[in-house]
């Protein structure tokens, strides 16, 4: 049985969320580039009709736009009050408990192993997903080596493991 505990504030939830604001920022950029060229484009050139297709660019302009403000609002409330999840790993399944730096009590589950979407391995935490959007991060430097093999062994003989 493992256990260890990993603080979540705003710096874990940038990780979590780097992929998600990359995308929202290409997102913005490229909407925000094409739908300026059809402005520009529309006022000099008035009867092309082929013109009214770059209104597309719109879409993932406002796609991007949502995305960034979502992730921001996240890491607003993930600054305002993190929380520190503290990990059971045992045979067949983790328990977690979530509380207030503080030591209040925040939530409390446990989750059979087979159930978990995928589990990935970074530099500094290993990411245990029990859905495309939700996951949990255990800080890797609060481990031993041999607490992380176990970890690793635990979501490999489930066919959980991912590759970054």
């Amino acid at each position: 049985m493992v256990k260890c505990s990993t603080k979540i504030d705003e710096n874990v939830q940038k990780q979590i969320l780097a992929k998600q604001v990359k995308l929202g920022k290409v997102l913005t950029i490229v909407g925000g580039i094409g739908s300026a060229l059809y402005c520009i484009l529309s006022t000099i050139f008035e009867n092309l009709k082929w013109l009214e297709v770059m209104l597309i660019f719109a879409v993932p302009l406002g796609i991007g736009a949502f995305i960034l403000i979502y992730s921001n609002k996240i890491l607003k409330a993930t600054k305002e009050k993190s929380f520190i999840n503290f990990y059971e790993f045992g045979e067949s399944s983790l328990k977690i408990e979530s509380k207030t730096e503080s030591g209040e009590f925040i939530s409390k589950a446990e989750m059979p192993y087979k159930n978990f979407y995928k589990f990935v391995a970074k530099d500094d935490y290993f990411y245990l997903y029990i859905s495309k959007k939700s996951v949990f991060p255990v800080l890797k430097s609060s481990l031993s080596d041999q607490e992380k093999f176990e970890i690793v062994d635990i979501f490999t003989k489930e066919n959980k493991i991912q590759s970054k």
